[in-house]
């Protein structure tokens, strides 16, 4: 019984130690496309090591906290958002044309989407599809070295 404990505070203990062998850096910016800030999208950093970080981007801004430190890969998407985007505007030309949506008898309404969703109307609007070669490690070509400690890093992708 004492075994199981301690091995599984063992492994409690090394989860919470942060990850890659130098720690951890917070990371802030600005997201640019072609010189005009990203209004929505999600930023990952992808380290040689550990866990990927992802945070979402709002009016060109991101914060990341607990990204490891050392080389990483940054990738920058939208193509979540467009999704969202359609999906929305789909959604409201069916509620200006008065048609009526049966709910599902198994489900809850999802009010708490529905919210977020229309709070995030004026950026899903305003988005900018990025390429989607820039939601790729290997293609993205965005490549940066974090430091521990807090740092500021602007990402600029080149409008193609």
């Amino acid at each position: 019984m004492t075994s199981k404990r301690t091995a599984g505070l063992l492994a409690a203990a090394l989860a919470s130690l942060p990850l890659g062998c130098g720690g951890v850096g917070k990371v802030s910016g600005r997201v640019t496309y072609g010189g005009k800030p990203v209004p929505i999208g999600i930023i990952i950093f992808h380290p040689e090591r550990g866990r990927a970080v992802a945070e979402e981007i709002e009016d060109g801004v991101y914060r990341a906290g607990k990204v490891p430190v050392g080389t990483v890969r940054v990738t920058v998407s939208t193509a979540f958002h467009r999704r969202e985007y359609e999906a929305m505007k789909r959604l409201r030309e069916e509620e200006r044309k008065g048609v009526k949506r049966k709910p599902h008898p198994m489900k809850q309404p999802n009010t708490e989407g529905r919210e977020r969703a229309e709070k995030e109307w004026p950026l899903l609007k305003a988005m900018i599809d990025i390429p989607e070669k820039y939601a790729d490690p290997k293609t993205s070509g965005l490549s940066f070295t974090i430091h521990p400690g807090s740092q500021e890093l602007d990402i600029e992708i080149p409008k193609e």
